[in-house]
């Protein structure tokens, strides 16, 4: 068999299934000569952990160890290496593990091909697995696919990125748990040429149907005042800060009755408010929320 044989035979396209435990050696022994170290370069880096930011990917080991020694990372790749994996046939690369080596060919080498391969195919898992009852790590792939889109200038992808998005906040974002809609929101609010004008309506809907959900409204204020300083409306930064002070208030007070840690709970509360009223001129709303 050839490594493209092997590798469609061993890998699948869910998450968090690249691992180097799939490349077991007896698929090894049934390859050609010339593919064998291909495919021992490939173990090693499907040990390769990353940590992905809207701006940002870091690569780690799997382990790193309490003496400093550590498995297999992105400085361990050699020039032959990086010669090898340059001149891959992508498209006959299982996905998940094409988007980890394009993705390393692009932070690590500035190899322009390997950028518009991982872009895509950050795309393309994205949509191979969100759906609207799980979304768990999807938010990943929607951050690379756009952070790398706008690098390199792939007008026509990013264009598609965000229709869907669009589509998806206009219609969906309020009826999806958890944190996927916010953190997606807050992807493209901080996008130059995105326009979040949209975004605050959005935003207040999700306060009042998830008003129990204090980290998560707490969230929603926060980037409803990003989206209106990015639109240049100061007094409605200003409102939305007040907005969520008198909400720190009101939950503080219904938590500080429960127990201790509910007291405690309260105070940063109670803090957090005044902060706000403060900066935003609300001095005697301050004085109030400090007497209690």
């Amino acid at each position: 068999m050839n490594i493209y044989e092997v590798l469609n035979k061993v890998i699948v396209n869910k998450r968090y299934e690249l691992s180097s435990g799939l490349f077991d050696d007896k698929y090894r022994d049934e390859l050609i000569e010339k593919d064998v170290k291909l495919f021992d370069l490939l173990k090693n880096i499907s040990s390769i952990g990353t940590e992905i930011h809207n701006s940002s990917i870091i690569f780690h080991p799997m382990f790193t160890m309490a003496d400093g020694r550590k498995t297999f990372s992105v400085e361990d790749i050699t020039e032959e290496d990086f010669s090898m994996l340059e001149a891959l046939d992508f498209n006959r690369v299982p996905l998940v593990l094409r988007v980890l080596i394009s993705d390393i060919l692009w932070s690590q080498r500035k190899v322009y091909f390997a950028a518009k391969v991982a872009a895509e195919t950050y795309w393309d898992l994205f949509k191979l697995w969100f759906t609207e009852d799980d979304n768990v790590g999807t938010i990943n792939m929607v951050r690379r696919a756009v952070c790398i889109s706008i690098q390199i200038k792939h007008e026509s992808l990013f264009s598609d990125i965000c229709a869907w998005v669009n589509d998806f906040i206009s219609q969906k974002a309020v009826m999806i748990d958890g944190f996927f809609s916010l953190r997606l929101m807050e992807l493209f609010a901080e996008q130059k040429r995105y326009d979040v004008s949209a975004f605050p309506d959005i935003l207040d809907q999700m306060i009042s149907s998830d008003n129990d959900n204090v980290s998560k409204v707490e969230q929603a204020y926060e980037l409803k005042a990003f989206c209106y300083n990015k639109l240049k409306k100061s007094e409605e930064v200003k409102k939305t800060n007040i907005a969520l002070a008198d909400y720190y208030v009101r939950f503080a007070e219904q938590t500080v009755q429960r127990d201790m840690l509910g007291a405690m709970r309260a105070g940063n509360f109670f803090l957090k408010a005044i902060v706000l009223y403060r900066n935003s001129g609300e001095k005697q709303k301050a004085e109030n929320t400090h007497r209690r």
